[in-house]
Protein backbone atom coordinates (compact mmCIF):
# COMPACT_ATOMS: atom_id res chain seq x y z
CA UNK A 1 0.00 0.00 0.00
CA UNK A 2 1.39 3.79 -1.04
CA UNK A 3 0.39 7.00 0.55
CA UNK A 4 1.39 9.84 -0.34
CA UNK A 5 2.05 13.71 0.78
CA UNK A 6 1.53 12.75 5.00
CA UNK A 7 1.67 16.36 7.09
CA UNK A 8 1.89 16.38 10.46
CA UNK A 9 2.24 19.40 12.07
CA UNK A 10 2.49 19.99 15.83
CA UNK A 11 0.09 23.39 16.18
CA UNK A 12 0.01 22.48 19.76
CA UNK A 13 -2.31 19.38 18.95
CA UNK A 14 0.48 16.80 19.00
CA UNK A 15 -0.22 14.26 22.03
CA UNK A 16 2.36 11.80 23.38
CA UNK A 17 2.85 9.82 20.39
CA UNK A 18 2.28 11.06 16.95
CA UNK A 19 2.71 8.91 13.41
CA UNK A 20 0.44 8.26 10.97
CA UNK A 21 -0.70 5.55 13.22
CA UNK A 22 -0.39 7.01 16.65
CA UNK A 23 0.30 3.62 18.80
CA UNK A 24 0.77 0.24 17.35
CA UNK A 25 0.11 -2.56 20.30
CA UNK A 26 1.49 -5.59 21.06
CA UNK A 27 -0.30 -7.89 18.21
CA UNK A 28 -0.26 -4.98 15.47
CA UNK A 29 1.08 -6.04 12.09
CA UNK A 30 2.40 -3.64 9.57
CA UNK A 31 3.82 -5.00 6.57
CA UNK A 32 5.05 -3.49 2.70
CA UNK A 33 3.47 -0.33 3.30
CA UNK A 34 5.07 2.81 1.61
CA UNK A 35 5.12 6.09 2.55
CA UNK A 36 6.21 9.33 0.13
CA UNK A 37 6.86 12.90 0.98
CA UNK A 38 5.83 13.12 4.60
CA UNK A 39 6.92 16.20 6.14
CA UNK A 40 6.85 16.34 10.31
CA UNK A 41 7.29 19.93 11.57
CA UNK A 42 6.94 20.69 15.18
CA UNK A 43 7.20 24.55 16.66
CA UNK A 44 5.76 25.02 19.59
CA UNK A 45 5.89 23.65 22.70
CA UNK A 46 5.35 19.67 22.80
CA UNK A 47 4.80 17.23 25.85
CA UNK A 48 7.57 16.49 28.09
CA UNK A 49 7.93 13.16 26.51
CA UNK A 50 6.87 13.12 22.84
CA UNK A 51 7.57 9.98 20.68
CA UNK A 52 6.93 10.96 16.99
CA UNK A 53 7.52 8.53 13.45
CA UNK A 54 6.21 8.99 10.38
CA UNK A 55 4.53 5.62 11.04
CA UNK A 56 4.00 5.07 14.71
CA UNK A 57 4.41 7.22 17.38
CA UNK A 58 5.20 4.29 19.33
CA UNK A 59 5.97 0.41 17.71
CA UNK A 60 4.94 -2.24 20.37
CA UNK A 61 4.34 -5.11 17.37
CA UNK A 62 6.11 -5.50 13.97
CA UNK A 63 6.60 -3.20 11.56
CA UNK A 64 8.40 -5.05 8.22
CA UNK A 65 9.39 -4.39 4.58
CA UNK A 66 8.20 -0.65 4.81
CA UNK A 67 9.72 2.21 3.23
CA UNK A 68 9.34 5.80 3.93
CA UNK A 69 10.76 8.07 1.13
CA UNK A 70 11.44 11.66 0.50
CA UNK A 71 10.99 12.68 4.08
CA UNK A 72 11.48 15.97 5.88
CA UNK A 73 11.35 16.24 9.72
CA UNK A 74 11.95 20.07 11.18
CA UNK A 75 11.66 21.33 14.59
CA UNK A 76 12.86 24.91 16.24
CA UNK A 77 12.11 23.89 19.87
CA UNK A 78 14.45 21.81 22.31
CA UNK A 79 12.76 19.15 23.84
CA UNK A 80 14.49 16.94 26.54
CA UNK A 81 12.83 13.84 25.72
CA UNK A 82 11.69 14.25 22.04
CA UNK A 83 12.06 11.63 19.76
CA UNK A 84 11.85 12.00 16.23
CA UNK A 85 12.19 9.30 13.52
CA UNK A 86 11.13 7.66 10.15
CA UNK A 87 9.79 4.40 11.47
CA UNK A 88 9.14 4.45 14.86
CA UNK A 89 9.64 7.56 17.59
CA UNK A 90 9.92 4.21 19.96
CA UNK A 91 10.16 0.99 18.95
CA UNK A 92 9.61 -2.05 21.83
CA UNK A 93 8.51 -4.22 19.25
CA UNK A 94 9.98 -5.93 16.56
CA UNK A 95 10.91 -3.27 13.03
CA UNK A 96 12.56 -5.91 10.29
CA UNK A 97 13.69 -4.83 6.33
CA UNK A 98 12.61 -1.21 6.86
CA UNK A 99 14.11 1.80 4.57
CA UNK A 100 13.71 5.90 5.56
CA UNK A 101 15.01 8.43 3.05
CA UNK A 102 14.82 11.72 4.46
CA UNK A 103 16.54 14.71 5.71
CA UNK A 104 16.06 15.99 9.67
CA UNK A 105 16.40 19.98 10.29
CA UNK A 106 17.13 20.88 13.98
CA UNK A 107 16.88 24.51 14.32
CA UNK A 108 18.52 24.91 17.92
CA UNK A 109 19.12 21.73 20.41
CA UNK A 110 17.60 17.84 20.68
CA UNK A 111 19.12 15.00 22.23
CA UNK A 112 16.99 12.18 20.88
CA UNK A 113 16.88 12.54 17.06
Amino acid sequence: MDIYNVKLEDNNAFDEYTGVLPELTSNALVKNLRIVNANMYFDSALPEDTYAGVITGTNNGTIENCIVENCTFTSNRYRTNCNVAGIAGINNGTIKHCLVDGTYTMIGESKNL
